[in-house]
């Protein structure tokens, strides 16, 4: 019923165990793990896949390349199997015990959607799940102006909407991808999970604009 797919460059491999050990305990449905791995040797995630041999229907896709965000997603996305799909970053700690069913509701109520998102530790945190408009900024930041990292997305129709080849980071493509098709996307901020690293693990982005910054200089 569920494909939870992790999209991790190899600095952050030591974070997901902890993120599936949490969503063993919050997920009340099967689900597959799908780990994507950016950079690095099969060795430097020897560790990860041993601890995935504990585990029932688990896949690595390994790219030895730096591929970076949408590239990996791309490849998750190839091979989701299930009907829903949860995309997830390592730094996510989902520790909700109710949040599938929670973000399923949407799909159950609204036929046309597609996307549906949670928000951390927000003060809405009982609020029921809400359409969101047409314009929007998909990727939210925190209090300090941290990007929310890669927030937890549940979708069932990724196939069709491909991934962003260009500047536009996943969240923020197939929003406006869903829109076009006349579909709709949802926030839930009744998700509840935490940032575990904002500081040590860069995303690609980020990464990218500090090195373009230092050039500059």
């Amino acid at each position: 019923m569920l494909d939870i797919v992790y999209v991790t460059p190899i600095e952050n491999i030591g974070l997901v165990p902890f993120a599936i050990d949490e969503l063993k305990r919050c997920t009340d449905v099967p689900f597959r793990v799908i780990a994507v791995i950016d950079g690095g040797t099969r060795a430097d995630y020897a560790d990860f896949e041993s601890y995935l041999l504990g585990m029932e229907h688990t896949q690595i896709i390994h790219s030895p390349k730096r591929v970076y965000l949408n590239q990996c997603v791309l490849l998750g996305i190839g091979a989701l199997q299930r009907e829903f799909a949860a995309l997830v970053t390592p730094e996510t700690l989902i520790d909700d015990p109710k949040w599938f069913g929670k973000m399923q509701q949407v799909f159950l109520k609204d036929p046309h959607a597609f996307v549906c998102y949670g928000m951390p530790n927000t003060k809405d945190a009982n609020a029921p799940p809400s359409r969101l408009p047409q314009p929007l900024k998909v990727t939210m930041r925190d209090e300090q102006d941290r990007p929310l990292r890669f927030a937890l997305l549940l979708t069932r129709e990724l196939r069709l909407l491909g991934v962003s080849t260009g500047k536009d980071e996943p969240v923020d493509f197939w929003a406006k991808s869903t829109f076009r098709r006349g579909g709709t996307v949802w926030c839930s901020p009744g998700v509840r999970y935490t940032i575990t690293d904002h500081k040590v693990h860069e995303t690609w982005r980020e990464r990218s604009a500090g090195a373009s910054a230092s050039r500059s200089r």
